[in-house]
């Protein structure tokens, strides 16, 4: 990413965790774990890549990055609590795989870990996930305007952003903080 797409990206994060701050979700700042981050490139990727959701949402592309959005947040569920209960698996060369070509999507497989971990219900996460499609929708709207290469790269910050966020409020969630790493 070129500087202004790392500030954005910032940004976008720092907006996502404010929500999930008043929401109770995340009582302290943003975690990073430099693999966690990395392997949440190759999600996003693999997301915008897949075929099934790109047909699925052909003629409604607010309906297709919304869907992204929840699947991105729903995959850092998922990596984070992969990472810190089951870094063999994690790590392994088939995890991007088994994590977005599953025949149940993420937001399934992770309402568990968020109900277990997060205390959100099902009806909560149908009320904090429009939330964070809604600033993902905001930051991006300046950049609709440029020409398609630049909105990619911003689009694809801000569906970063989501997963990262996930895996922010998961992992804290499981005792991590600015210090414990």
């Amino acid at each position: 990413m070129n500087p202004e797409c790392i500030k954005f990206f910032a940004d976008t994060t720092a907006k996502l965790h404010s929500i999930a701050e008043k929401e109770g979700y995340v009582p302290t700042g943003m975690i990073n774990v430099p693999e966690v981050f990395s392997f949440g490139t190759k999600v996003v990727l693999g997301l915008l890549q897949k075929q099934s959701l790109s047909e699925r949402f052909s003629d409604d592309p607010v309906e297709y990055y919304y869907r992204i959005v929840c699947y991105a947040w729903s995959c850092g569920v998922l990596a984070a609590k992969e990472w810190h209960l089951n870094f063999e698996d994690f790590s392994k060369d088939d995890f991007l795989d088994r994590l977005i070509n599953t025949s149940n999507a993420p937001s399934f497989l992770a309402k568990d870990i968020a109900e277990e971990k997060l205390a959100m219900t099902v009806d909560d996460l149908n009320e904090f996930l429009p939330k964070i499609y809604e600033v993902w929708q905001e930051s991006l709207e300046p950049y609709w305007k440029f020409s398609d290469i630049i909105s990619r790269d911003y689009t694809f910050a801000a569906i970063l952003a989501c997963y990262q966020l996930a895996v922010s409020m998961v992992l804290e969630r499981y005792g991590f903080g600015h210090d414990k790493l």
